[in-house]
């Protein structure tokens, strides 16, 4: 992100874990879309689906 009086500060690291994502048409699957777009500038975010 920045320094800090000296110190680096680094980005936040998630992960989302979901059992369907877009295209998949649902509300957790908006959601889940949509919550990583809208963080993805803030923090370092990855989005893990078990699309079976």
């Amino acid at each position: 992100m920045g320094d800090m009086g000296g110190c680096k500060v680094k980005k936040l690291k998630v992960l989302m874990v979901n059992k369907l994502y877009y295209p998949v048409i649902g509300g957790t699957e908006n959601h889940a879309r949509y919550l990583a777009h809208k963080l993805s500038s803030q923090i370092d975010i990855k989005v893990l689906v078990a699309n079976y």
